[in-house]
């Protein structure tokens, strides 16, 4: 999981070139597509992505009551949309 959160462009090509091969089975073909997020049952990249997110506000000097915080507000706003 780490390496598809890591190198994106890797695995975006991957995911292009499995496609296209589908598609070409059904005569279609594939011209672009943008991938806009992964995510996963487990949780685990949204894990990874907090973990970034948080040494990113702990460098910036937040405190950890202050980053709980964050976090807290951004799972508000997730319930109310």
């Amino acid at each position: 999981m780490k390496d598809i959160h890591h190198d994106r462009r890797q695995f975006t090509s991957s995911v292009y070139e499995s496609a296209s091969h589908d598609l070409e089975k059904i005569g279609l073909s594939l011209v672009s597509y943008v991938m806009t997020d992964v995510t996963d049952g487990a949780g685990i990249i949204e894990g990874i992505k907090r973990e970034r997110e948080e040494n990113v506000l702990r460098e910036e000097g937040f405190t950890e009551a202050e980053i709980e915080e964050y976090f807290n507000s951004r799972k508000r706003e997730d319930v109310e949309t």
